[in-house]
């Protein structure tokens, strides 16, 4: 917990996607030499016997004489190695900056691996490129333990080089999720950018390039299942006293579907095994008046909402009421886009803070859905996020 308390990999369990229980810490920081450890990604590759083991990558911050850093530090990739995921052992190997292509005071963070048609992984990761390159990290392995950098893959049409969480291959595209800064004051959103060959270069996506938007999500990972690709993120309450407005209260969202049309559009979507979570029905009395539920149970509320009507000035959507005469609104457009932010009880005094168009034609009745739990708040539409 902590935004600076990086200080190890932690490990949960389920059975479902829905119900978790902490395993806690299974690689912790060394004693001495490094400032701060984690970002895992964990995959599995064969072993001499022919048998599955799983490989984790994971960074640390260490504490080196010839860094040209103020703080005295270089990041550096790790590898351990696992039979059951709980108990890990650190590899001899370490992944080190490729000063031909990358400025070795730079990030050196966080391999994604996806497999390549040949054998073996291709590889994406967090780093700094020379010479006003804007692009990521990547590389290839054989092994998934040994790696090898390349030149970058370029980025297109986004303002500067940042964080890749996660590539996936589909068909002939491949798809990367792109970390963007959109400002100075610490805003974030998840793009997708499609590219022809895994060495890119790669562009935004055509259509819905704002995967995860807000200030409080982050890093979108796939996940290959036998009922097909889901998404994973993580969300947080925010506080505008802190760097970048993260607090101790951290959550893994709820499981998505990742979905692509025959466009090939990815869009998140509601996971069908999250219907497991629905334990308990609440009567719903009023649609504003007397709705009080305890902010640390999970509430799911479902509804039919009809879209905006072009001839009519009154918005259309759902309204969360906060504190006092104030609240939260969700207001639909004729299109199903959604502008959010606050608003009075009575419907007036709304002031936008963002808003979510997917690149969807939706039409009426149009089915929505609510996630909320503490002061995280999921809504959608059709099941689209």
């Amino acid at each position: 917990g902590g935004m600076m308390k990086w200080n190890g990999v932690g490990m949960a369990v389920s059975d479902d996607g829905v119900h978790w229980k902490e395993i806690g810490k299974v690689i912790d920081m060394p004693a001495v030499g490094v400032d701060r450890t984690g970002a895992g990604t964990v995959w599995a590759v064969p072993d001499d016997s022919g048998n599955e083991r799983f490989i984790m990558s994971h960074s640390e911050w260490q504490i080196t004489a010839g860094s040209e850093r103020e703080d005295g530090l270089q990041q550096t990739i790790l590898f351990s190695e696992s039979q059951d995921l709980i108990h890990w052992t650190r590899l001899k190997n370490e992944f080190h900056h490729d000063t031909r292509w990358y400025d070795g005071n730079g990030r050196w963070d966080n391999i994604w691996p996806m497999p390549r048609p040949e054998g073996g992984f291709y590889g994406y990761w967090v780093a700094s490129p020379k010479n006003d390159v804007v692009g990521i990290g990547f590389g290839e392995s054989l092994d998934g333990v040994a790696w090898e950098a390349l030149e970058p893959a370029e980025i297109h049409g986004v303002p500067n080089s940042s964080e890749v969480s996660a590539v996936h291959r589909r068909q002939d595209k491949c798809y990367l999720i792109y970390a963007g800064w959109t400002g100075n004051d610490f805003s974030i959103e998840q793009r997708t950018l499609v590219g022809d060959w895994p060495s890119g270069p790669f562009s935004p996506a055509p259509k819905n390039q704002r995967l995860l938007v807000g200030n409080a999500s982050y890093f979108v990972r796939f996940v290959e299942t036998p009922d097909g690709v889901l998404a994973t993120f993580h969300s947080w309450e925010t506080d505008d006293s802190l760097l970048m407005g993260i607090t101790d209260r951290v959550y893994m969202t709820p499981l998505k579907r990742a979905d692509w049309d025959e466009e090939g559009t990815l869009r998140l979507k509601w996971w069908e095994g999250n219907e497991k979570a629905k334990t308990e029905n609440v009567p719903l009395k009023s649609p504003v008046l007397g709705m009080h539920f305890d902010p640390d149970e999970t509430l799911i509320l479902e509804g039919v909402l009809p879209l905006a009507n072009p001839k009519s000035t009154a918005p259309n959507g759902l309204y969360l009421h906060g504190k006092e005469e104030s609240g939260t609104a969700f207001l639909m457009q004729e299109n199903g886009a959604v502008d959010y932010g606050s608003m009075q009880v009575d419907g007036s005094g709304f002031e936008k803070e963002g808003s979510v168009d997917r690149d969807l034609t939706l039409k009426y009745p149009v089915h929505f859905r609510l996630v909320r739990k503490g002061l995280l708040t999921e809504f959608y539409l059709n099941d689209y996020l």
